[in-house]
C-alpha cells in the first residue's frame, strides 16, 4: 500500500521536472529571439566569405515558387543543380511567392538584395497584376490571423528543421510562407524573408485592370526593379511566361519587351520553348491550370543556365563579368 508521503514526493518530483522543462523552453525561446536580432549581422559576415560563389536570386510569383511541386523541382532549384554540374559554384535562392504582383516584388526586393547580395537576379512576375491590386490601390480587409505554434521562435526552428530534413539544401534558400486566411477576395500570408514575419495580402480589387493598365503598371514596376538590381551591383534577367493565356499575359510580355529595349537588359521568352516541347509530343508539361511541372522546368532551367554561361555570368574574385544586355526579349530555344 502506498502511503501519502510517497505520493506527495512523487508529485513534487513530477512538478519539478515539468517546471524545469517549461523553464528550459522559455530560456530557449528567449535565446532564439536574441539570436534572431543578431542573425542579420551574422549573415552579412557569412556573405562576405562567399566571394567565389555565384549567387542567384529568383523573384516573382508561383511560376518561380513552383506551384504544386516539391521544392527540388522548381526552376530555381533545378538551375542551381545544372550550374553545379557545369562546375560553377552557385547558390540559387527561390523568392517566388504565389499570387504576388509586381509592385510587391518591387517593394520587398531591397531586403532580398541586402540578405542575398546576389550577382544575378532573375525576375518572372506580372500575370497577377490584373487581379491582385494589394499594395497598389486596395487595402486588405481587417482580419485576425490565427495563432499557431509556429509563431514561437522554437516552433519556427522545428518547422525549418523538419522541412530541411525533408527537402535538403533547397529549403534553406526559400522564404518561410504560411497561409493564414483564404476567401473569395484572395489570400493572406505570413512571410518571413529572413528578417522577421510580416503579413502579405493577395486581395482582388473592386475591378480588374485592363490590358493597357496591366502593361503600364508592369512596365513601371519592372523598370524600377531593374534599376534597384543594378544599383545593388547585380545583373537583372527578365523572363516571360511559358503560356500566353490571353490579353493579360500579352500585356505583360509587351511590358517585358519595352523594358528590355529601354534598359538594355537580358530578357528571354519561354513561350517558344513551350512550342518546341509540345512539337516533340512531350506530355505532363503542365498542370490543369497551366502551371509548369518539373518536366517543363528541367529544359527551361537547362537553357537558362546555358545562356548565363554563354554570357559569361560567372564569378571572378567575387564579381561577375559584365554581360551584354538584350535589345529585345529573345526566345529561350537556341
Amino acid at each position: 500500500m502506498v502511503d501519502g508521503s510517497s505520493v506527495r514526493d512523487a508529485a513534487v518530483r513530477l512538478g519539478l521536472v515539468i517546471a524545469g522543462l517549461v523553464a528550459g523552453l522559455v530560456l530557449l525561446e528567449c535565446g532564439l529571439r536574441l539570436a534572431a536580432l543578431a542573425a542579420p549581422v551574422l549573415f552579412d559576415r557569412a556573405a562576405e566569405g562567399r566571394g567565389g560563389q555565384l549567387r542567384v536570386a529568383c523573384v516573382g510569383d508561383s511560376h518561380v515558387y513552383g506551384a504544386f511541386l516539391p521544392r527540388t523541382a522548381a526552376f530555381p532549384e533545378q538551375l542551381d543543380r545544372i550550374l553545379r554540374r557545369r562546375g560553377i559554384p552557385v547558390e540559387a535562392s527561390n523568392y517566388g511567392i504565389p499570387g504576388q504582383n509586381s509592385i510587391q516584388v518591387r517593394e520587398r526586393l531591397p531586403r532580398i538584395l541586402d540578405r542575398v547580395r546576389p550577382h544575378v537576379v532573375i525576375v518572372l512576375v506580372g500575370h497577377n497584376n490584373y487581379w491582385n491590386l494589394s499594395e497598389r490601390e486596395v487595402h486588405a480587409p481587417e482580419a485576425r490571423a490565427r495563432w499557431t505554434w509556429r509563431d514561437l521562435r522554437l516552433g519556427r526552428l522545428l518547422h525549418v528543421l523538419r522541412v530541411g530534413l525533408r527537402d535538403g539544401a533547397a529549403a534553406a534558400r526559400r522564404p518561410d510562407l504560411r497561409l493564414v486566411e483564404q476567401s473569395e477576395r484572395g489570400e493572406r500570408l505570413l512571410l518571413d524573408l529572413g528578417d522577421g514575419m510580416e503579413r502579405v495580402d493577395m486581395w482582388r480589387g473592386d475591378h480588374e485592370l485592363t490590358p493597357p493598365e496591366i502593361e503600364r503598371v508592369t512596365h513601371d514596376d519592372l523598370r524600377a526593379i531593374v534599376d534597384v538590381v543594378r544599383d545593388a551591383g547585380a545583373i537583372p534577367v527578365l523572363l516571360g511566361y511559358p503560356v500566353v493565356l490571353g490579353p493579360e499575359r500579352e500585356a505583360v510580355h509587351r511590358a517585358l519587351a519595352r523594358v528590355a529595349a529601354e534598359a538594355d537588359v537580358p530578357c528571354f521568352h519561354t513561350e517558344p520553348l513551350t512550342t518546341q516541347l509540345l512539337a516533340r509530343r512531350l506530355d505532363d508539361l503542365f498542370f490543369p491550370d497551366l502551371h509548369p511541372t518539373g518536366r517543363y522546368y528541367r529544359p527551361m532551367a537547362w537553357k537558362l543556365a546555358r545562356e548565363l554561361v554563354r554570357r559569361d555570368v560567372t564569378p571572378r574574385q567575387g564579381v561577375p563579368h559584365p554581360t551584354p544586355g538584350a535589345r529585345a526579349c529573345e526566345p529561350l530555344v537556341r
